[in-house]
C-alpha cells in the first residue's frame, strides 16, 4: 500500500466516524479476482474510486463510470448505487437491516448498501461499521502435499462418529447459560475428561444473572510442561427460547464435542508441551468465559506461557458441496497461520483466513496478543438455524467437523512434540 492510499484510508475513516455517514459511490463495479493486480493499478489512477475484496469478486466503488475503460474487463459488472446510499461492513448472521442490499461478502463480513445512514452497532452477535476502502475480506489457503507423517497420524485418529454421537448427546440439552440443563452438559463434560485420565478443574464465574462454570482439563507436557496451547470452544448455547429449546447442535456443539475427541487423540499420544482443553461458559452472553479464564493469567504472568490458542466456535455445518472453513485471526498471528497452512494436507477441505477477528472466544486472547485462531465453517453467514431453536443435529455435515479436527490435530502436533 503506498502513501496515497495510506492517507485516503485515513481520510475515509475521519469522515466516517466524525460525520457519521460512510464512504459512497455512484456506480459499483463487481469484478473477478484474478483481475487484482488491473483493479488496484485502475483505482490507483482513479481519485475517489476504491476496492474490497470479497471471497469470489472485487467490489470498486467509482464516481463515474467510462463503459470504454471499465476496471476488471469484459466479465466485470456495473451496477448503479442507489441515491443518497450509504457503505457498511456487516459482521453477523442475520437478516439485513431495512431496504438495504448486499453487494459482496468475505469470511464472516458482508458489504451492504443502505439506502439511509444507519446506526452504528457492535457487540457479540453483530457488528455494522463503516465500510473502509482497499481491503481485503478473505483469501483463500493452498493445501500442502507433504505434511509429516506424525503429523498426518493424528489427523486420522480423529473418530468421526463418536464426535457426532457426542454432538447429538450435547444437542438433547438446553445449554442456556442462565438455564437448569447447561448444568448437566457441564458434568458430561466433566464426567468424559475425567474418564480419559486428565486433571480437570470445574471454575465457577460471576455473570450479570448469577454464576457459571468453565472446564478446563488440563494434559501435563511430558518435557515442556511451561510451553501451553489452549484448545477451546464454548459449550452454551441460545437461541428464540433459550429456557425451554436451545439445542444449539452447531452453535455449539459440533465444537465442544470436538474438545473431547482431540483429547481422546493426544492422551493416546501424550505431547511434550502442556494441552489446555476448556469449555467455555457464557459465550452468547459476551465471551464471558473467555475473559474469566484468561484475566487471571493476565495477572500473574501466566498468559506469556500460553504459545498458542485453537478455537472451535461452529465446525459442524455446510450449505453446499464445498467443505470449508474460515481461519479467523489478526494479522500478528502470521507465524501460527503458516504452521497451519503446512499441516493442511486435505484437499477436500477448502481454508480461507480472514484478519478482522470479532465475536467469539479467540476475541480476549488477540486483544492480548497471544496468537490464536478462530475455526469456524464457512457458510456461518447462510445457516438458517443459527441461534433458533431449529439448531439440531440433523443438520450437522458429517464430515466437515472431523476434517477441521484433524486439521487442529496435526497442527498441534506440529507445536507440541
Amino acid at each position: 500500500m503506498n502513501l496515497r492510499q495510506i492517507l485516503q484510508g485515513l481520510i475515509f475513516f475521519v469522515v466516517s466516524f466524525t460525520s457519521g455517514t460512510c464512504l459512497c459511490a455512484v456506480y459499483f463495479a463487481l469484478a473477478p479476482l484474478n483481475e487484482a493486480a488491473a483493479i488496484k493499478s485502475w483505482v490507483n489512477k482513479h481519485p475517489g474510486s476504491w476496492w474490497v475484496e470479497g471471497e469470489d469478486r472485487f467490489l470498486i466503488g467509482m464516481d463515474h463510470w467510462d463503459p470504454q475503460n471499465t476496471p476488471g474487463g469484459p466479465r466485470t459488472v456495473v451496477i448503479e448505487a442507489a441515491a443518497k446510499s450509504s457503505l457498511y461492513f456487516l459482521q453477523g448472521s442475520g437478516s439485513l437491516p431495512a431496504d438495504s442490499r448486499e453487494l459482496i461478502r468475505g469470511g464472516r463480513t458482508r458489504v451492504i448498501e443502505s439506502p439511509r445512514p444507519l446506526v452504528l452497532r457492535s457487540d457479540h452477535h453483530q457488528r455494522l461499521r463503516p465500510l473502509m476502502p482497499n481491503v481485503q475480506l478473505v483469501q483463500k489457503l493452498p493445501w500442502s502435499s507433504s505434511p509429516l507423517k506424525k503429523i498426518n497420524s493424528l489427523g486420522a485418529a480423529i473418530d468421526a462418529e463418536t464426535w457426532r454421537s457426542e454432538v447429538d448427546e450435547l444437542s438433547r440439552f438446553s445449554r442456556y447459560t442462565y438455564g437448569s440443563e447447561i448444568e448437566a452438559a457441564r458434568m458430561l463434560i466433566s464426567s468424559r475428561f475425567r474418564a480419559l485420565g486428565l486433571e480437570v478443574e470445574e471454575l465457577s464465574f460471576a455473570t450479570p444473572r448469577g454464576m457459571a462454570t468453565n472446564i478446563i482439563a488440563k494434559l501435563p507436557g511430558r518435557s515442556r510442561s511451561d510451553e501451553i496451547y489452549v484448545i477451546g470452544a464454548h459449550y452454551d448455547s441460545t437461541s428464540e427460547k433459550p429456557f425451554e429449546l436451545a439445542p444449539g447442535a452447531e452453535d455449539n456443539a459440533s465444537g465442544a464435542a470436538g474438545l473431547l475427541s482431540l483429547a481422546r487423540v493426544f492422551v493416546d499420544q501424550p505431547p511434550e508441551a502442556t494441552l489446555l482443553f476448556i469449555a467455555f461458559s457464557g459465550e452468547e452472553q459476551g465471551l464471558l468465559g473467555s475473559r474469566a479464564f484468561l484475566n487471571p493469567w493476565l495477572a500473574d504472568g501466566r498468559a506469556a506461557q500460553i504459545h498458542g490458542g485453537f478455537i472451535m466456535d461452529m465446525i459442524g455445518y455446510s450449505g453446499d458441496a464445498e467443505l470449508d472453513c474460515l481461519l479467523e485471526t489478526s494479522a500478528a498471528t502470521r507465524t501460527l497461520l503458516n504452521q497451519i497452512q503446512a499441516a493442511h494436507a486435505d484437499p477436500e477441505l477448502v481454508l480461507s483466513e480472514s484478519l478482522d477477528y470479532w465475536g467469539s472466544d479467540h476475541v480476549p486472547f488477540l486483544d492480548n496478543k497471544i496468537p490464536t485462531v478462530l475455526f469456524i465453517e464457512n457458510d456461518y453467514l447462510d445457516y438458517p438455524a443459527y441461534h433458533r431453536s431449529a439448531d439440531s443435529a440433523d443438520k450437522i455435515h458429517p464430515q466437515l467437523g472431523p476434517k477441521i479436527l484433524g486439521l487442529i490435530a496435526q497442527t498441534i502436533g506440529s507445536l507440541a512434540y
